[in-house]
């Protein structure tokens, strides 16, 4: 019975939500957007990390967060462990690593180079954010990527 129970509790969490540590974090950084149960697409191509090799693609409930510090995309995993951050860098990190926003039929594309952003990790990743936020995020984006 306590092995199901932990099975309804992750079923249960609401998707796409930021717990509210990291939503004080957040707040405390200076927020510039933030939009909770987003429908996004996550593509990684060539994807290498340790114990992990391969192209995926999944369709996720999201949340995401632009910061005066820092970039945030977090939820659910493919692999169904609890939710955890997609992206979580700093723009300075993000800048050195090439990361590029675009708008892509009203979505905001995130694509970047995994190795740039996480060291132990390799391939190309990209985050679609389908967000009436889009033009916001891209212009608070560009302007911090600059």
């Amino acid at each position: 019975m306590v092995a199901g129970m932990g099975i309804f509790a992750r079923w249960a969490r609401p998707k796409g939500r930021l717990p509210d540590d990291l939503r004080s974090q957040l707040a405390a950084e200076g927020i510039l957007v933030i939009e909770e149960g987003v429908p996004a697409t996550i593509i990684f191509s060539h994807y290498r990390a340790p114990g992990r090799r391969g192209n995926w693609q999944g369709n996720y409930l999201l949340a995401f967060a632009m910061t005066e510090r820092r970039l945030l995309v977090y939820g659910g995993t493919p692999d169904r462990r609890p939710p955890s951050p997609f992206v979580n860098v700093s723009w300075d990190q993000a800048r050195a690593g090439g990361l590029r926003a675009l708008l892509d039929d009203g979505s905001l594309r995130l694509c970047y180079d995994i190795s740039a952003l996480y060291p132990d990790r390799a391939g190309q990743a990209e985050v679609r954010l389908r967000t009436g936020q889009a033009p916001a995020a891209l212009a608070a984006a560009e302007a911090k990527l600059s």
